[in-house]
């Protein structure tokens, strides 16, 4: 079985005043539209897909941010889906199954992510 973790913090106000190109390139149009502008959730995103990125063992720029989109299930439950070059990272790796957990606290975000099949 495989198990692999990551983890990511990020200053929340790293979020501010970023341009539609910036969001365009980093968020889905769901984040986008689920975030509704606030840099806490921006941020909280952010962090996850970089714990998924560490998950996949990959850094910024390897695969496109948006083929990792952090969604949430009705009840709010973080949760992961892969598309494109990240999925194939994923099928390649083992990796079936996937936890999130993501946390806020004033100008923080973090989230760590469990990979396992």
């Amino acid at each position: 079985m495989t198990v692999r973790v990551g983890t990511d913090l990020v200053r929340v106000s790293r979020m501010e005043n970023r341009g539609p190109a910036f969001l365009d390139r980093t968020f889905t149009a769901n984040e986008i539209q689920w975030c509704g502008g606030r840099t806490q959730s921006l941020a909280g995103r952010w962090a996850a897909k970089e714990a998924v990125m560490k998950v996949l063992g990959v850094g910024i720029g390897e695969v496109p941010m948006t083929d990792i989109e952090i969604g949430s299930e009705d009840s709010g439950r973080p949760v992961v889906t892969l598309s494109g070059e990240a999925h194939e990272l994923a099928v390649r790796a083992g990796i079936s199954a996937w936890s999130i957990s993501i946390a806020h606290d004033g100008d923080y975000a973090t989230a760590t992510v469990v990979g396992s099949g």
